[in-house]
């Protein structure tokens, strides 16, 4: 028995006024004290700084909960401590301590962040000979299996949960160390100076798209419904923004150069320090070019075709810019300073809704799986032409329907298509791509 997916685009515009950043409640005892990650799951906000250490809101930040007794180490006089990644995932929530004398701890939990519990089976001692773990350079969570990379050459390590951290020997070849990661469900996506590849077992395979159109190294990935994105840049011209609908087999270039044609004091083009995509609205902050000025944060609400400057409201202190974004389900941007505290900017209707202007790119699709027939089906509440393409893992088409008429019920038979998992390509004439995987058994 074939299976077959059902698609329900919804689409809606809403109208808002102009917004600038406000104050978001975590303002710090002291100015210089710093602030760590803020991650957004399951509607729950979870924020480390230096005064509270962990805590986390179940209201869009309207209260906060300390997590001091929660098992992560405590605040207090001693060794400083950090969180400046968190990553979350079937049901876990990762937030790696790095310590001021440069060692390392994960730590993991399964309750929301009332317990945390350390994630030690396996991991690589402390590179320079002392005790302790490696300090954590980044993290990543993603179906049930966590990507580390440590403090230290080619230490790429992928584990699934609750096992044992094991080094990735593809990821420690030169031309596939990874510069950045981002993911999909099952699927992670590296991202290199020649491409991106990706894994949907875990690392035990992994795949190399196409990666017609790429042109740059150093990439920084995003991810927003089934399109990535990658901004990079080369030699020494400014940073500049790619983006694939299709897995990385293709990519587009924009320019986004009336945002990165800056440069920093040292007289370097700016490089993004944060970024965040929701919908048509993508907000990037970069390293300060002057001092006595506000964070350096730019937005653009067409999807990277017009760029201005978003630091309304945000104080001039100290030479730092942003270094995370996040967005509750309320509407809220949130944007966490280096130090002393946090701001947010209402940029949508919130409930996970569209952004700014109307684009079916920023619709949530609805996903019903079940079986009939060997039938693939595909329905938009919006009308429109489409073509439906059936691709496989190494970007070839196995099969494809033009001008399937939508809403009328675009329909592909998967009979004789071999069992296995696939890529599902929606394109309407009017330029709007989704991509969504299936897996036929």
């Amino acid at each position: 028995m074939k299976s077959f997916l059902v698609i329900s685009f919804l689409c809606f515009t809403f109208g808002l006024s102009h917004a600038q950043w406000v104050d978001g409640g975590r303002k710090q005892t002291q100015s210089v004290k710093g602030n760590g990650d803020l991650l957004v799951d399951g509607g729950v906000m979870y924020f480390f700084n230096e005064d509270n250490m962990m805590q986390k809101s179940t209201d869009n930040g309207m209260s906060w909960i300390d997590l001091s007794d929660s098992g992560l180490p405590p605040k207090g006089a001693g060794v400083a401590k950090n969180v400046s990644i968190m990553s979350a995932a079937g049901g876990r929530i990762y937030a790696p301590m790095n310590y001021g004398n440069g060692g390392g701890m994960v730590f993991y939990s399964t309750d929301q962040g009332d317990t945390w519990l350390m994630d030690t089976v396996g991991a690589p001692g402390q590179v320079l000979g002392w005790g302790g773990l490696p300090v954590i350079d980044d993290l990543h969570a993603w179906g049930h299996w966590l990507f580390v990379n440590w403090n230290g050459p080619n230490m790429f390590d992928i584990k699934t949960f609750g096992g044992t951290y094991t080094r990735n020997q593809y990821m420690v070849q030169g031309i596939h160390n990874p510069h950045s990661v981002t993911s999909h469900g099952d699927t992670l996506f590296v991202g290199t100076s020649v491409g991106i590849y990706y894994t949907v077992d875990g690392g035990a395979n992994f795949i190399t798209p196409q990666n017609a159109g790429w042109d740059g190294i150093l990439p920084k990935l995003t991810i927003e419904g089934s399109r990535i994105y990658a901004f990079a840049h080369k030699g020494t011209s400014p940073w500049f923004m790619m983006y694939s609908d299709d897995a990385g087999n293709h990519w587009t270039t924009q320019d986004i150069s009336a945002a990165t044609n800056q440069k920093i004091l040292n007289g370097d083009y700016v490089s993004p320090v944060a970024i965040h995509v929701k919908g048509n609205w993508i907000e990037l902050s970069f390293g300060q070019n002057h001092f006595n000025q506000a964070a350096n944060v730019w937005k653009s609400t067409d999807l990277g075709k017009t760029w201005s400057v978003d630091s309304a409201g945000l104080p001039n202190e100290y030479i730092e810019s942003v270094t995370h974004f996040a967005y509750t389900p309320d509407g809220n941007l949130w944007a966490v300073r280096g130090h002393e505290n946090i701001y947010r900017q209402k940029i949508d209707a919130g409930s996970g809704g569209a952004s700014v202007s109307s684009s079916l790119r920023s619709a949530q699709p609805s996903m019903v799986w079940s079986s009939t027939n060997g039938v693939l089906i595909l329905t938009m509440l919006q009308s429109s032409n489409a073509q439906i393409t059936l691709v496989d893992m190494l970007g070839r088409t196995v099969r494809s329907v033009n001008d399937a008429g939508i809403p009328v019920v675009g329909a592909m038979t998967v009979r004789g298509v071999s069992a296995g998992r696939y890529w599902v390509l929606l394109r309407t004439k009017d330029g709007y791509t989704e991509v969504v995987p299936v897996l036929v058994e």
